[in-house]
């Protein structure tokens, strides 16, 4: 008898399907705090940020926001817009808060995990278990580029 045939798959089982249910509403609500968050840094920093142009000094406005920026955390992705200001000078756009969100839109504690897993397993099965484990789905290419970015941070 094949063994395989023997397994029952966790969705049958109740409390496993409970467990499920609950980790995905805590993720949720994770994702709900850190945009609730992001909004609030980005609302003070724009709020203190000085109104000249650091181009050429000209008064800053405000200028709507940014396109949706897409940040991968360990609770998953959130999406957040920020605020910018734009000077009627010299038509440069200043966003005070875009070093909110880091370069590769990967959060400091996912890309430690990120890397852990690099570590241990072959790029294409580290990026596949990110689904499994964190409900994130990244390509192999970002999930690669991304363990590139921090080995050049950390020094190899």
């Amino acid at each position: 008898m094949n063994s395989l045939h023997t397994y029952e798959p966790a969705c049958k089982d109740s409390l496993g399907k409970f467990e499920i249910e609950r980790e995905e509403a805590y993720k949720q609500m994770m994702r709900k705090e850190l945009q609730q968050e992001i909004k609030r840094r980005d609302d003070l920093l724009i709020e203190h940020y000085p109104r000249n142009c650091p181009i050429c000094q000209g008064k800053l406005y405000a200028h709507g926001k940014t396109s949706t920026l897409r940040y991968l955390a360990v609770c998953g992705e959130v999406k957040i817009r920020l605020k910018r200001l734009y000077c009627t000078f010299c038509n440069h756009i200043v966003v005070p808060s875009r070093f909110l969100i880091p370069k590769k839109s990967i959060s400091a504690p996912l890309a430690e995990r990120m890397c852990d897993l690099a570590s241990k397993i072959p790029y294409k099965k580290a990026a596949a278990s990110m689904a499994v484990q964190h409900s994130i789905k990244i390509s192999t290419k970002r999930f690669w580029a991304v363990i590139q970015a921090e080995a050049t941070l950390i020094g190899g």
